[in-house]
């Protein structure tokens, strides 16, 4: 059964429902509640609705900047990985020539 939480959002409470760990949940509002507030106190008398779209659009923005972050971090292991298995197998086929 969904697991029930109450955060806290920009003074506002919400109730979540859903599986997971409740640090963790917390700590989602917590980020979008900071992005919120930053923007807030950057913008004065911005209606809410756009506050929050704001916030939604800079926290992509975050995600966006880290996946494309993960995805050249994999890009240079995948290309050391195979610098790797070259050298081994050029490697093993000089044991091999040396052997006969």
């Amino acid at each position: 059964m969904p697991d029930l939480f109450e955060v806290t959002i920009f003074g506002s409470r919400y109730r979540l429902q859903g599986n997971g760990d409740e640090t963790y949940v917390r700590s989602l509002a917590a980020h979008v509640d900071q992005q919120m507030s930053k923007l807030a106190s950057q913008m004065k008398d911005i209606p809410l609705q756009r506050l929050a779209i704001l916030a939604a659009i800079n926290i992509c923005h975050e995600f966006f900047q880290a996946q494309s972050q993960t995805n050249q971090q994999c890009a240079f292991v995948d290309g050391k990985a195979r610098d790797l298995i070259e050298r081994i197998e050029e490697h093993f086929d000089d044991l091999r020539f040396d052997e006969r």
